[in-house]
């Protein structure tokens, strides 16, 4: 491929790719296939803590163009709008982490355009638009619409470039001081490639999905959703409508079960086993002959798996106010309150978020280990692992209880999708394709569906306006996406309600056998004296190897929900979401919440000794950021390392500032262990 490289001022429009056209709803929309693609780079004032763009870069196809002053990059967005206009066709600008780019350009996008277009912003959250459309004020057409690259790879550019382009992400030194008069000769290569790995991934998205009949999406989850949708209109589901029955009956409610009910993977950390010889924690609990599992595909293996997921409405009644009385039902969920709640192994699972109200609260570590009166809401699966893992008195108090009579396995218009994808990911795997872009694509896709799933539908409608930045303008309306829903909210409830309850059944089972759960995430175990429970563990793979033969699924899938054995030797934790480990080749891997785990600088035995209690790590190595948003005018004299002087000037913009990370251990917890430690 030949690129280019152009002096902005002589930016030229290509239509020579032709254009494809897309249905959505009653819009028809004529899209060009031309990939542009923008970027800025920019340069902080460490002192002011303001950041300037120094120059710009868009690529239209296999040429850049350079850019050192604004006005210029506004002119040539211009020109693309003004092409889209003539043409009677909307073409797509794509950047690389809108949100960033979007803080220094939407003020002056809204100056260049005020006269005959409007700058639409929709967001799902503040800063973090989905796309950036610039409508034409006459005709309401859309001419120029900003997408984010990155929604729909789900990975940073780097990785976006590694797994799907040719082009491929450079480094720069971000800390010199730049201005539009510095020479950029020595990093330019590293501009233009930015901009062209996001045109090699359009290119891409246009090959493997536009060019197969599927939607251009704006989020990686969007792929997916386009499927499903396609399959749900051939469907029984669609002729009945019914899916709209699988719904809470008010939007009150779906707040209600989206807030309470549902819950994402369990992580913690057995308090037995936490500690540390410096500081607070009177041992020292490096742990060796620890042997870690994970499941096979945790949550595609429930979704393929099970055949109680609710599929009809659920009933309100007043009638059923015990356990026992609600186990009768196929499907049921409640609000509770338990009266004293206590910790029957040393694990704790109920999240102390979750509990509506709690009194006489003792937590271990965010979760519950002692309570004098919780009220939470649950369903019948989350009831089946909390009743081993908690006793509580009998006079209990059931409110709010709904169930349904009919229950099976989720429609085929999802689970085909699913393994489709699965299977394309297994076999590519097979050949030793699990380097190209296809693979790529299908282990991604793959776990999408589990996204989908369990997506917020009814979100704040987040805009943005000239006059006062973001703005909350409203909510969806809950009754026409029922109406128009192909998933219940319910599914994905149970969903990750399946996945808790197996990695917890499992826990319960090999503790039983006298081995030890030390840690827990999600999808995992990490065991000690895994010899002792290695009976249950080979039970739990027999029968998920029997379940994906008796569903006749793909030979690919004959372990799918089974353990995979990993031995990891030596571990360290000092709570959920902190602990390090070393396998037998002694290879460190750390995992803490907050720090990314490149950042963890040691590599050896001594990084345990290391990984403690108010462990530092100072900004220039902790490769974490704070984002300071600056939304009002800002100008001052930016002098580069070359000792030239500019007057720089930014509407609004974004400062990523490097922090140092600090592990803490909140007092709480550690007093908690303390008192645990020294009981034992």
């Amino acid at each position: 491929m030949n690129k280019e490289i152009k002096n902005g001022c002589f930016f030229a429009t290509d239509n020579s790719k032709g254009t494809f056209t897309e249905t959505r709803g009653k819009t028809e929309y004529t899209i060009s296939r031309t990939a542009y693609s923008f970027d800025i780079e920019t340069t902080i004032n460490r002192m002011t803590e303001h950041t300037f763009m120094y120059v710009g870069q868009i690529a239209v196809n296999d040429t850049c163009y350079i850019f050192r002053e604004w006005d210029y990059i506004l002119n040539a967005i211009e020109t693309i709008y003004t092409d889209g206009k003539e043409h009677n066709q909307m073409n797509i600008i794509w950047v690389a982490n809108l949100g960033y780019e979007m803080s220094f350009m939407l003020p002056r996008l809204h100056i260049k355009f005020k006269d005959y277009a409007t700058i639409d912003v929709f967001a799902d959250s503040a800063r973090h638009p989905i796309y950036v459309r610039i409508t034409d004020s006459e005709t309401s057409e859309t001419y120029l619409e900003f997408r984010d690259t990155l929604r729909i790879s789900g990975l940073n550019l780097r990785n976006t470039a590694k797994n799907y382009c040719t082009t491929q992400k450079l480094e720069m030194d971000y800390s010199e001081i730049r201005n539009s008069k510095t020479d950029i000769s020595d990093i330019i290569d590293y501009c233009v490639n930015d901009v062209f790995i996001c045109n090699e991934y359009y290119d891409y998205l246009l090959d493997s999905l536009v060019d197969k009949g599927q939607y251009l999406p704006y989020t990686q989850t969007g792929i997916v959703r386009n499927l499903v949708k396609n399959d749900y209109q051939y469907s029984e589901y669609a002729e009945t409508n019914a899916v709209k029955n699988m719904f809470p009956r008010s939007l009150e409610e779906y707040n209600r079960v989206m807030t309470w009910l549902y819950s994402g993977g369990i992580t913690h950390a057995n308090h037995d086993f936490v500690g540390d010889k410096i500081g607070y924690f009177e041992n020292d609990k490096i742990i060796d002959g620890i042997t870690g599992i994970d499941f096979t595909s945790s949550y595609p293996a429930v979704m393929a798996h099970e055949d109680k997921f609710p599929l009809s409405a659920f009933k309100r009644t007043r009638v059923l106010t015990t356990f026992e009385q609600l186990n009768r039902k196929k499907a049921w969920y409640c609000t509770v309150e338990l009266h004293n709640v206590r910790q029957t192994t040393s694990h704790s699972l109920i999240s102390a978020s979750k509990c509506i109200k709690a009194e006489g609260l003792i937590e271990d570590n965010g979760r519950v280990m002692y309570a004098d009166r919780i009220t939470i809401m649950l369903n019948n699966i989350d009831y089946e692992y909390i009743s081993l893992f908690y006793s509580w008195d009998k006079d209990y108090r059931i409110s709010n209880a709904h169930y349904c009579d009919k229950v099976g396995r989720l429609p085929d218009y999802l689970l085909k999708n699913m393994m489709h994808n699965g299977q394309q990911k297994a076999e590519l795997k097979k050949q030793g394709l699990n380097d190209i872009p296809e693979y790529f694509k299908n282990k991604a896709l793959f776990n999408c569906y589990y996204g989908l799933c369990v997506q917020r539908l009814v979100r704040d409608s987040i805009t943005w306006k000239y006059e006062t930045g973001y703005v909350n303008d409203g909510c969806d309306d809950y009754y026409k996406i029922k109406n128009q829903a192909v998933l219940s909210p319910f599914w994905g409830v149970y969903v990750t309600s399946f996945a808790r309850r197996n990695l917890c059944i499992n826990m319960y089972n090999i503790e039983k056998t006298g081995a030890s759960v030390v840690y827990y995430d999600t999808d995992s175990l990490y065991i000690k004296d895994i010899e002792k429970a290695m009976n249950v563990i080979k039970a739990w793979n027999e029968k998920m190897y029997t379940w994906n033969k008796e569903l006749k699924l793909h030979e690919c899938f004959a372990d799918l929900g089974a353990w995979d054995i990993d031995p990891v030797v030596i571990f360290k934790t000092l709570g959920a979401k902190r602990y390090i480990k070393m396998d037998e080749h002694k290879h460190v891997k750390c995992t803490i919440a907050g720090l990314p785990k490149k950042a963890f600088p040691y590599k050896d035995e001594t990084a345990f000794d290391r990984f403690t209690d108010s462990m530092e790590i100072d900004a220039l190595d902790s490769m974490k950021l704070t984002a300071k948003y600056k939304d009002e005018a800002y100008s001052e004299d930016i002098t580069d390392n070359d000792g030239n002087t500019e007057t720089m000037f930014e509407y609004s913009g974004t400062t990523l500032i490097e922090i140092p990370f600090k592990l803490t251990i909140s007092q709480q917890f550690k007093t908690l262990l303390n008192k645990l430690h020294k009981h034992y």
